[in-house]
């Protein structure tokens, strides 16, 4: 019974201590800075150890240098670049003058075709000749041609070319032979075209049919020389009229540079 009574009364002690704790945590809430209050023994406590936490051994300090990234301060939103008044102008007329630039780049471009097309053309008439001869040859074995002996009366076999084909046609013409002195000239260039610059001739071609050939085999140069050359011929073969004595230097000199 006693043993009841006692538990009982330690109960409610228990109870009463418990109600009254919970009671006082509201009480209990610190303001910033402030501590609990402390009971005698564990304030000299708390004493001591901030004395000795002071001394040197527990408050000495180290200075530690390391590479940190740079941080960028943050840009605002209206803050704007600012440019020179130049730059600006240059930008907005490089802007205005676009369609300009696109005529300038079209023009540029048809100039380049146009210079292509004049290159193209060029060459075909200036090599016209030679690529004709190239393209003969390989189609053709240059010793299995049968080459013309005469062409018009005239004596185109190599043994029959002059040494010396100005002198001797200078040497008929102040003889009086002007037909003779032509012939020579003609004669001679007729053998150099078909034994030295594979021109392709036929024993029936006249004189025009011979320059009509030499104009699609030979170079500019020689077509128009040997052009020259036939209508003097056949002023003096058929016409019976002599040229001047200066158009008759001129064919020679002619025929040096040519030939």
């Amino acid at each position: 019974m006693i043993k009841r009574w006692r538990t009982g009364w330690l109960l409610v002690l228990w109870l009463c201590v418990t109600s009254q704790v919970l009671a006082q945590q509201d009480n209990l809430k610190l303001k910033e800075g402030e501590e609990l209050p402390r009971a005698p023994i564990a304030e000299q406590a708390h004493e001591s150890i901030t004395e000795i936490l002071a001394t040197d051994d527990f408050s000495r300090t180290k200075t530690v240098t390391r590479w940190k990234k740079k941080e960028k301060p943050e840009k605002k939103e209206d803050d704007e670049e600012s440019y020179p008044d130049w730059m600006i102008g240059l930008t907005e007329a490089l802007e205005n003058a676009g369609d300009f630039f696109e005529g300038m780049a079209l023009i540029f471009k048809i100039l380049l075709w146009a210079l292509l097309a004049w290159i193209v053309v060029y060459v075909v008439r200036r090599y016209h000749g030679d690529v004709g001869r190239f393209i003969r040859n390989l189609n053709q074995d240059k010793g299995s041609r049968e080459l013309p002996t005469t062409l018009f009366g005239l004596d185109v076999k190599k043994t029959s070319l002059p040494k010396d084909v100005v002198a001797v046609s200078k040497k008929l013409w102040g003889q009086g032979d002007h037909r003779g002195a032509t012939a020579t000239l003609l004669q001679a260039s007729l053998i150099k075209l078909l034994h030295d610059h594979d021109c392709t001739f036929f024993d029936s071609d006249t004189e025009t049919e011979c320059g009509q050939r030499i104009e699609s085999q030979a170079t500019p140069e020689m077509s128009t020389y040997m052009w020259s050359l036939i209508r003097r011929w056949q002023q003096v073969a058929y016409a019976h009229r002599v040229p001047s004595e200066a158009q008759f230097n001129q064919l020679c000199t002619g025929w040096q540079e040519v030939f």
